[in-house]
């Protein structure tokens, strides 16, 4: 028999060959179409997660559109003041916080006319706060700025437009931006929302002294500037005086942070947004994914 089917054994084991490539490129097909399969699934949730990310945005302009068409002061107890506030669109949430950056010491001041009692505010928080004084003075550009006006919205020629423009090192921009923000030079810096290192920065109060005016002003907020001043006077039991021309009751800068996640992609995003003052227009200055490096 062997003789007459001479290369059966040869035929075989082209056969088993043949049989084992097939299998090799039916599996790799398989394995292009569920990679495919995964990436296009992928593709979708980030899509997705970017429209959630947009529209928490969106729920936080139209809450800061209509706060300033409803009232003259911003405090930290109105409805765009939001700490990771779910927000649910379809089946989904995204969370949204809303930062008053208005609130912060605006590095700005310390090239505007009131330069001087800005530089005395700036020395007070950093000894109050732990700030490297030295290293934010060395790096801010010297000389008075060339103001834009009155429009809060436009930055001088000169102006810092970010906190990387004084920072040395990632480290220091996460402990700058805790207290300091870099706004146009029409943006002073709101008593009802600075938090009390801050309040006690421009007003002269001992730490004590500001966290008891912060409390006092949860309860009722400012509704002038001369409001906070007879506070701080009677506060400390004596007449003091506060750079009232570096200092406000509105605001026009905020910090957004929208948080989600879809299927296996997360998004972190900060939006910074700038409100007219006189129509209530909201508008995107800066838009960038928040670094998980800083949670």
């Amino acid at each position: 028999m062997s003789g007459i089917f001479p290369d059966r054994g040869f035929v075989l084991v082209n056969a088993l060959i043949l049989i084992a490539a097939l299998s090799a490129v039916a599996v790799a097909t398989l394995e292009d179409r569920r990679s495919a399969r995964e990436t296009l699934v992928l593709s979708r949730d980030a899509a997705e997660a970017d429209l959630l990310s947009d529209a928490g945005l969106l729920f936080a302009a139209d809450l800061l559109a209509r706060d300033e068409l409803a009232g003259d002061v911003d405090s930290g107890d109105e409805p765009w003041a939001l700490d990771r506030f779910p927000v649910e669109v379809g089946e989904h949430f995204v969370e949204v916080t809303t930062r008053d950056l208005s609130g912060l010491f605006n590095l700005n001041l310390l090239r505007g006319p009131d330069h001087e009692a800005a530089e005395d505010m700036l020395l007070a928080l950093a000894e109050l706060a732990g700030l490297d004084a030295g290293l934010v003075l060395a790096r801010v550009p010297k000389g008075v700025v060339q103001e834009a006006g009155d429009d809060p919205h436009l930055f001088g020629v000169g102006d810092l437009a970010h906190l990387s423009d004084v920072s040395a090192s990632k480290d220091d921009l996460r402990d700058l931006g805790t207290f300091l923000a870099a706004l146009p030079l029409a943006q002073p810096i709101n008593v009802n929302t600075a938090s009390a290192p801050i309040v006690a920065a421009i007003s002269g109060l001992d730490e004590t002294q500001a966290e008891r005016l912060v409390a006092d002003r949860r309860q009722t907020p400012f509704d002038t500037v001369s409001d906070f001043a007879d506070a701080v006077s009677r506060i400390a039991g004596a007449p003091k005086s506060v750079p009232e021309d570096l200092l406000t009751i509105r605001s026009s800068w905020f910090l957004v942070e929208t948080r989600t996640s879809v299927g296996g992609v997360t998004r972190h995003v900060a939006t910074v947004l700038a409100r007219d003052p006189e129509t209530g227009d909201v508008r995107t200055f800066m838009k960038a994914p928040w670094d998980a490096a800083d949670e």
